[in-house]
């Protein structure tokens, strides 16, 4: 457990250092549980994570900004975008997404998060992408797990590759 001191500021352009469009983009982010932050205040947080605490540690030594985001399932361990806060277009490709979505013909079939993702983004609707993403989880942890898919009971049986023995 690793405690630190932070400020916050209504975004990183509020501090003394501005940084670049850029900058801002590739900012690195800190996924905080439980915890509610406002625009001016300086508390204490305490971090548990190892890449959490590898990212406060790389931030200390290079003296760079880190963004703050509070987490909305405390309950995930490795957040992605989407557990983080609803930003429209983010795709959350885990395993159960990843088998569901090549099952269901929405993508090639590939293994790997980064191109299921960039697949995925063109045909989801960014409003709809992120709540999209934890759906498929749910049903394939609930529905079409990997080892014994219950296709019976399979609400998209008709729509599935997998179910039509394609």
């Amino acid at each position: 457990v690793m405690p630190i001191f932070a400020e916050v500021h209504n975004s990183p352009a509020d501090s003394d250092n501005q940084l670049s469009a850029e900058q801002l983009a590739n900012l690195p982010i800190l996924p905080l549980r439980n915890m509610v932050l406002f625009p001016g205040m300086a508390l204490p947080i305490v971090i548990g994570r190892d890449k959490s605490m590898a990212l406060v540690k790389e931030a200390m030594r290079s003296k760079s900004h880190i963004g703050v985001v509070c987490q909305v399932n405390s309950k995930v361990d490795d957040p992605q975008l989407g557990d983080l806060y609803r930003v429209p277009g983010s795709v959350v490709c885990d395993t159960h997404c990843i088998r569901i979505c090549g099952k269901l013909g929405l993508t090639d079939g590939t293994k790997d998060p980064a191109k299921a993702e960039q697949q995925l983004r063109r045909i989801l609707p960014p409003e709809e992408s992120s709540d999209f993403c934890h759906r498929i989880v749910l049903h394939g942890r609930a529905v079409c797990t990997a080892r014994k898919p219950n296709c019976a009971a399979c609400t998209l049986a008709p729509y599935c590759r997998f179910f039509q023995g394609e």
